[in-house]
């Protein structure tokens, strides 16, 4: 199968020739249609964050380095992975308004290209760093923000824990976002979950599971106590569970 182009990175390449110096190649040149700018805007926009790459996590991100020419050919778009930008934060994270501090993790929405400390892995990715304040207003503000495009940094680090394969803690495990498995989840004495915790197969807990919010399991559930804050609701076997609070649902 041959080789796609990609930008002005096409596939008649010289091996061993170098693509770009600029910068540690931070500088990565796209056509404008490779690029998402986001819902809120109508093309590519010079000074706004962007996100490119095919669907999944990670995508990768930058900010815009010139403005795509609405309704032209479908133009070279240079962008910046790496640089320090004025950029519009919301003063926002998971749990609603809060106050963006210098120092903070960044992330985009995919969907709309907005910045904020949301970081729950159906609908942000990381983006950066901010180095300045926005107020807990949910508003936008203008602060400077360092761009990271680092695909190597696994989702873990950025606050939302993603699992694809069985993980089993041995001690205590503190989820401030939400937790989402695929296979098996296994920890031997306490589980406290922030927000939302999804498991399409099996949830262990040797003792406590609490979780501020909402549970859902589509598969297995076996722990001897739960705390659940809001809402259950169970689609599988239940084995020895106490609830303490409030259960929508629950099919055993």
């Amino acid at each position: 199968m041959p080789t796609q182009d990609f930008g002005v990175y096409e596939d008649s390449l010289t091996l061993g020739t170098e693509v770009s110096s600029t910068y540690e190649g931070r500088h990565i040149t796209l056509h404008a249609s490779e690029i998402n700018e986001g819902s809120v805007l109508a093309v590519v926009t010079k000074g706004y964050p962007v996100i490119f790459g095919p669907l999944g996590t990670p995508y990768g991100v930058g900010v815009a380095l010139n403005t795509e020419v609405a309704g032209g050919v479908d133009e070279f778009i240079a962008i910046d992975t790496e640089g320090i930008w004025n950029l519009s934060v919301l003063g926002a994270d998971d749990s609603g308004n809060s106050l963006v501090r210098g120092g903070e993790l960044i992330y985009i929405n995919t969907t709309t290209c907005v910045l904020s400390k949301i970081s729950s892995t159906a609908t942000n990715i990381p983006f950066g760093y901010a180095l300045g304040q926005a107020n807990d207003d949910g508003l936008a503000h203008t602060i400077a923000v360092k761009v990271h495009f680092d695909p190597g940094i696994p989702v873990e680090f950025f606050g939302a824990k993603t699992f694809n394969d069985p993980v089993t803690m041995d001690s205590t495990l503190t989820v401030a976002g939400s937790l989402n498995a695929l296979e098996h989840f296994s920890v031997a004495y306490d589980a406290t979950i922030g927000r939302d915790l999804s498991v399409l197969q099996h949830f262990s807990v040797a003792f406590n599971a609490i979780v501020g919010n909402d549970l859902t399991v589509a598969g297995h559930l076996g722990t001897l106590r739960a705390h659940v804050g809001n809402g259950a609701t169970f689609t599988g076997a239940i084995t020895n569970l106490t609830v303490e609070d409030g259960i929508v649902t629950a099919a055993s």
